[in-house]
């Protein structure tokens, strides 16, 4: 998909729809709802006989930016957050893990991935919503 829309998404935080996935690479397929599930097991299969491609997305590099220009892009994206709402802190935490997974590596930027998830989750902002989804019986318990 490129850096440039990766950054793109995570600084407007706007969902994107199934036909501009396929379209920018989030996906290979748009299948109606009822079709999801065969349609994955049709590709996992077509996948292990060796008759579909492996998107291995950890390891492409054919849409970044030189090396020296990254982390020109990843400090401008933060003053375009700081400029707008400078209260915001997840999408930095996103930031950072993008560019340690361009910087390190695919598993290095999966563990920053998680690391920025637990560190979001854990902000009060979070919180305070997540507990008013409970006292409102809106949140789902796994079981």
């Amino acid at each position: 998909m490129g850096l440039e829309q990766g950054i793109k998404m995570i600084l407007t935080s706007k969902s994107v729809k199934a036909k501009q996935a396929k379209a920018i690479g989030l996906a290979s397929a748009v299948v109606p709802p009822d079709q999801l599930l065969a349609t994955a097991h049709t590709h996992a299969l077509e996948m292990a006989r060796g008759e579909r491609k492996r998107e291995q997305a950890l390891q492409k590099k054919d849409k970044l930016p030189p090396k020296p220009m990254v982390p020109y892009a990843f400090h401008m994206a933060k003053e375009q957050i700081q400029a707008k709402a400078p209260h915001l802190q997840h999408p930095v935490f996103c930031l950072d893990a993008m560019q340690a997974g361009i910087q390190h590596g695919g598993e290095a930027g999966l563990a920053a991935e998680a690391e920025a998830f637990a560190k979001s989750a854990a902000l009060p902002q979070h919180k305070v919503r997540n507990e008013g989804r409970r006292k409102e019986g809106r949140t789902r318990r796994r079981r």
